[in-house]
């Protein structure tokens, strides 16, 4: 039995005659017990047949919202040259809404709700319902910026069975807890995502590195591809977190790259980088799923 669907309040944004179309609107999300924001890139045209559209979920930063990848990212206009031109392949990007809640299951009274069940759940069903799309793992990808990078990795490892690949543009990761007495940069930015006052144990155990330890036990083709950058002026805190999550995956055998550019950490270092994101993600999915043998 399908648990949603009820989409909200379409609006076209403007889009060029040959691209493709951006819409905003919504989900009625049975984990969260309320709507949840979206926009979503749909390409001109149909798939081939018996083919479906691979799907990217692109997060936002801290702050943002479902509009932020389509405003300051500038993702329409690199999607409709980069289909045009071949390039990329015809994909649908959908990017949801979370506020500044770092994408987890909050379960408070007052928090945000199960945001990543939500995503992985009920967005992905409501997609794949309205939708053209590959509806297989191999179909597709999360990718994000920032506190949304964090929150691929996270809900990307915490839903193996959902996503193929996984990006993170400069991710703002955190490593594990290892005591109550270790602080951290600034627990204040956390908001009640981790519990009031912050929970350490909750937040190493839905920690993308805890998350990442448990995937070396996986047959191969169970893991994950992923694909992260960060820019050399980044925080010193970020950085040292995006080399030891490198590490971290390749520990775990899964197949991991690492990029380091000229850069910071704002839209001008990731706008940069989204044309070889998105060519990575445009490899790593298919746009058909295969049928189980009988």
């Amino acid at each position: 039995m399908k648990r949603l669907l009820i989409c909200l309040g379409l609006v076209l944004t403007a889009g060029s005659a040959l691209g493709g179309t951006v819409t905003k609107t919504a989900v009625e999300s049975a984990a969260l017990g309320r709507a949840l924001p979206y926009s979503i890139y749909v390409p001109d045209g149909a798939p081939l047949e018996g083919q479906g559209w691979p799907v990217l979920y692109l997060l936002h930063t801290y702050g943002g919202n479902e509009t932020e990848w389509f405003g300051l990212g500038g993702l329409k206009k690199l999607l409709d040259e980069g289909i045009a031109d071949g390039t990329l392949a015809p994909m649908v990007v959908v990017t949801p809404g979370a506020g500044a809640n770092w994408y987890v299951d909050n379960p408070d009274p007052g928090g945000a709700g199960a945001l990543s069940t939500a995503i992985a759940t009920d967005l992905v069903a409501a997609v794949e319902s309205a939708y053209p799309v590959a509806t297989c793992r191999a179909g597709r990808a999360i990718a994000g910026a920032s506190m949304g990078g964090n929150g691929a990795l996270q809900i990307g490892l915490g839903h193996l069975q959902t996503y193929a690949a996984i990006v993170g543009f400069s991710a703002a990761l955190g490593l594990p807890l290892t005591g109550p007495d270790l602080p951290l940069d600034n627990p204040n930015s956390y908001g009640v995502a981790f519990g009031v006052p912050f929970d350490a144990d909750r937040y190493t155990r839905w920690n993308a590195f805890t998350l990442a330890a448990a995937v070396a036990k996986l047959k191969a083709k169970e893991r994950p591809a992923v694909w992260l950058t960060i820019g050399d002026s980044d925080k010193l805190p970020y950085l040292r977190a995006n080399f030891e999550m490198f590490a971290a995956l390749k520990t775990a055998r899964i197949p991991v790259s690492l990029r380091i550019s000229s850069g910071g950490h704002d839209w001008s270092f990731w706008e940069n980088e989204e044309p070889l994101a998105l060519q990575f993600v445009s490899r790593m999915l298919k746009s058909h799923c295969e049928q189980p043998p009988t």
